[in-house]
């Protein structure tokens, strides 16, 4: 016994066509088990080969709304369409109907299903009489389904005074048959298992080919058992979406054959669920902030969204003007019932849209009013008229104000005017501007909606160019209020008082608190008041999480509350990196230096790393927050080789992001002091090259650059030639490795702004993590001109120097200079320098070093830099690594 799928026979219909079956005695094929799997067979031969990819499911309810969306900002088709009522034994969905000026708009857009023709129809018109029409040829239960096949979009409806087409002016869902791009002759359904959720119809896959089977739903009447000549299922194949989440997809079209354009796409999937909460920021405190989805109250068929507290800001959906916007009911801008900022999306909730929002100018003006007068009771005079001053500017900005030149007599005028009107015709002017204001928008980019994020595990507090008592990592604790907020605890190494960070409803404020604890009692901290007596920081912003945050923090000084002056960050705590590297200049950094791996465990609460090969480890020491370098592994003491007194994640991040102060290494020095080595640091990644030799090539660009300490340009090193402007780095908006001339101070961490005026002379389209590494060639600037040899450019590492190298010369004119010259221990210009052990003369300090300044290496009787009137005994100009 078995169930089967099997095409319906029509008239002219091939006889050999494709088939599946399953054996399994149920009452249904929805009930067939784990283990039975589907066998095809091609109707060639009597031969079934098994298919795991197909499957039978039943149809459940349909989605009350479908979303259609896609890969552009906006269109046509996008929206919301709401379940209406069957049409051909399928439900049929319709965009919301609305009021222009007074005249009902309902046929705004429909999705429906045609038996006749097998395909599901979609209609919209953005406009009276202007139509955009699409098709999808999917026999499925409703339009949200997954489905491989395309919906192929009409042609664009005919602009206002265009000549109508062959069929006239009639829109394309009325004509009497709408063209469709060239179907291919084969369909490829992926082998996919359910990925959960609503999943719908069958599921099925078969290899390339045309399915013999109808593709479709029937009802469970329709289910037989096969055998004999009983009747057969007559259904076929649903498959899975490309990818979770995805639905059905359109594809936009350019001329009258419908041919695709790849790069537009449109999605079709159910929108039943609205988002529980939903974060706007960007704007301002009074707007900003967690808006909670009102259970149960619904504002023109969508859901309102609010914050907490009374009169409450709300995002609610117009339909009749097609807008989500804020309102707030009185505030401190004084706008009462206004709509603050909106956005234009026919979407479920505004987090899914695509476009900016938008503001009203006069909100703009009011808002720059009221963020003075809100900061009043906490800021001098001077620092409110400054604020009222930026205000003004923003608001000039925003305005696009642009004022013509007048001259003085015209000014004159204006102001005589104006000392004429009185306080009556100032007030009707003031209204008249105002109104005129509220009706005009503008955009809003910094403005942006998501859905309410998690709280992360671990944040970091750090305090730019200072060192506070709260600063550090904070872990998620509880979340605690009647709309949970997450609460943070600080580290506590000793018997130290941990601080806590935490959101006071009541005054929309998050703080950080340290609070004392006192035996068998709970800390203040876990009960919901708002009680800033042990409060270090605050900052007054409605973010679901401290990291999100947007406003300056404030601190207590002398009991009195003022603006930091210090800048107070708070971030997400990164994961740590798998591997680091310490680098310095001088060779005393070279048994320090070099590539540290992760270990397992943590150390101190954080990360720990050894390096490789060795017994060297970077760890963390918590009671003095301090990084250590200890050559004598994993201890507990609070100093070691060198340290850094920088309380951050992990050490990648000393002089970094997080780390709030540029934090210098210190090194033990052979006194037993520690001095400060401000070259020396810490950085993501395996450790590169110190040096680089570009050999080959121009003149110009050969040489020997040398890694820029404690400064990497997009995160990859960079190199700079000794004494000159030219310098390697990874261009990020090129996409390629550079050598070129560009300044010291436009090659910043953030240099790239200032990349754009650089000096390329060759550059490396391979994107590897050091420009040594790539394997393709360099391409030269042509207006370099030709050089020695035609000897392609080419990147390599600097090793270490030859330890000795020997000279020999003519005996018949200098025999002196000859002899055998050893490799020092330091470096001089970036240099290797070499010394000659066995002088005949006393006097003499024969030596061979290098001059950066002419980029010779120089042969001298007289030390390093002490030539007699610039006179030398030998030397060659040419830029390399080693005599």
């Amino acid at each position: 016994m078995a169930w089967t799928l099997e095409p319906l026979m029509r008239s002219g219909t091939p006889q050999q066509l494709a088939s599946a079956r399953a054996v399994e005695d149920v009452p249904d094929p929805v009930g067939l088990s784990n283990e039975t799997l589907w066998h095809i067979s091609d109707g060639a031969a009597d031969e079934w080969r098994p298919d795991p990819g197909i499957h039978v499911q039943s149809a459940d309810l349909p989605p009350r709304q479908v979303y259609v969306t896609g890969n552009r900002k906006n269109h046509a088709v996008y929206g919301v369409y709401f379940l209406r009522n069957l049409r051909d034994g399928r439900p049929s969905y319709s965009k919301e109907t609305i009021s222009i000026g007074g005249e009902v708009f309902m046929d705004r857009g429909t999705i429906v299903w045609s038996a006749k023709e097998g395909k599901w129809k979609l209609t919209t018109q953005p406009v009276k009489g202007q139509f955009w029409t699409a098709e999808l040829e999917d026999d499925l239960p409703w339009p949200s389904m997954s489905t491989f096949r395309r919906w192929m979009l009409g042609d664009p409806p005919p602009q206002p005074g265009s000549e109508p087409d062959d069929q006239g002016d009639l829109p394309p869902s009325k004509s009497s048959s709408l063209p469709l791009a060239k179907r291919p002759s084969s369909l490829q359904v992926g082998r996919r298992r359910s990925a959960g959720g609503l999943s719908e119809g069958l599921l099925g896959s078969n290899a390339v080919g045309t399915l013999g089977f109808a593709v479709g739903i029937k009802p469970m009447s329709a289910f037989r058992r096969f055998g004999g000549n009983e009747p057969v299922i007559a259904a076929g194949g649903v498959a899975e979406p490309l990818a979770s989440g995805s639905g059905a997809v359109f594809t936009d079209v350019e001329d009258a054959h419908l041919e695709e354009e790849p790069d537009v796409e449109i999605k079709c999937a159910a929108s039943d669920v609205d988002s529980q909460a939903i974060f706007v920021h960007g704007y301002n405190a009074e707007v900003d902030g967690v808006f909670y989805l009102q259970e149960g109250e619904l504002m023109d068929g969508r859901a309102v969204f609010a914050r907490s507290g009374e009169n409450p800001p709300k995002v609610v959906w117009d339909r009749n003007k097609q807008f989500w916007v804020v309102r707030i009911l009185g505030g401190a801008s004084g706008l009462d019932k206004q709509s603050i900022i909106r956005i234009a999306a026919d979407v479920p909730d505004p987090s899914l849209a695509q476009v900016s929002w938008e503001e009203t100018k006069l909100a703009s003006k009011l808002y720059a009013a009221a963020a003075a007068k809100m900061l009043e009771g906490r800021l001098g005079e001077e620092a409110v008229e400054g604020l009222v001053n930026d205000a003004e500017v923003a608001v000039g900005d925003i305005l696009d104000i642009i004022e013509e030149d007048e001259s003085d007599e015209e000014q004159d005028s204006a102001l005589a005017e104006n000392a004429d009107k009185t306080e009556s015709q100032k007030l009707t002017e003031e209204k008249e501007e105002n109104a005129m204001l509220a009706s005009q928008w503008v955009a809003v980019p910094r403005v942006r909606c998501m859905v309410e994020p998690e709280a992360p595990q671990k944040i970091y507090i750090a305090v730019a160019g200072a060192s506070t008592a709260f600063t550090g990592i904070y872990t998620l604790t509880l979340s605690i209020g009647e709309r949970p907020r997450p609460m943070y605890r600080s580290e506590q190494f000793g018997n130290s008082t941990p601080c806590t960070l935490r959101f006071m409803a009541e005054i929309n404020c998050w703080v950080v608190e340290r609070i004392p604890q006192m035996r068998r009692r709970n800390s203040r901290a876990n009960m919901n008041i708002a009680d800033l007596r042990f409060a270090l920081a605050c900052a007054t912003y409605d973010a679901p999480h401290p990291a999100l945050v947007m406003a300056r923090w404030e601190v207590r000084e002398n009991g009195q509350w003022q603006t930091s002056p210090y800048q107070i960050f708070c971030k997400e705590v990164p994961e740590p990196p798998e591997k680091i590297y310490l680098i310095g200049p001088a060779i005393k950094h070279d048994t320090a230096s070099g590539t540290y791996v992760l270990l397992e465990n943590l150390h101190s609460g954080r990360p720990a790393y050894r390096k490789e090969g060795t017994n060297h480890h970077i760890r963390y020491h918590g009671e003095s927050r301090r990084w250590i370098v200890d050559f004598e592994g994993l201890s507990d003491k609070a100093t070691g080789a060198m340290f850094a007194d920088c309380n951050v994640p992990n050490p990648a991040e000393i002089d970094g992001e997080l780390s709030g102060e540029r934090s210098v290494w210190r090194m033990e020095s052979e006194n037993g002091k520690f001095t400060h080595e401000a070259l020396f640091g810490c950085y993501v990644g395996s450790m590169p090259a110190k040096q680089v030799y570009c050999r080959g090539g121009p003149k110009n660009l050969r040489g020997v650059y040398t890694f820029r300490f404690r400064q990497l340009f997009n995160g990859r090193p960079c190199y700079v030639k000794e004494g000159t402007s030219w310098h390697v780095w990874w261009s990020v908006r090129k996409g390629c490795w550079v050598l070129g001339q560009v300044s010291a101070l436009d090659m910043g961490e953030k240099g790239e702004p200032h990349e754009k005026g650089a000096d390329v002379g060759a550059w490396c389209h391979e994107d590897s993590e050091v420009p040594y590494d790539v394997t393709v060639l360099w391409t030269v600037d042509a207006s370099l001109g030709n050089f020695v040899g035609n000897q392609a450019l080419e990147c390599v590492p600097v090793g270490a120097p030859p330890p000795v190298i020997q000279v020999e010369w003519p005996q018949e004119r200098k025999p002196i200079v000859s002899g055998v010259y050893f490799a020092s221990s330091e470096m001089h210009k970036g240099r290797h320098y070499y010394s000659k052990q066995c002088n005949r003369l006393k006097q003499d300090e024969w030596c061979i070093y290098y001059s950066s300044s002419n980029a010779r290496w120089i042969v001298s009787k007289h030390g390093l830099d002490n030539l007699i009137h610039g006179r030398c005994e030998a030397w060659v100009t040419y830029d390399c690594p080693d005599p």
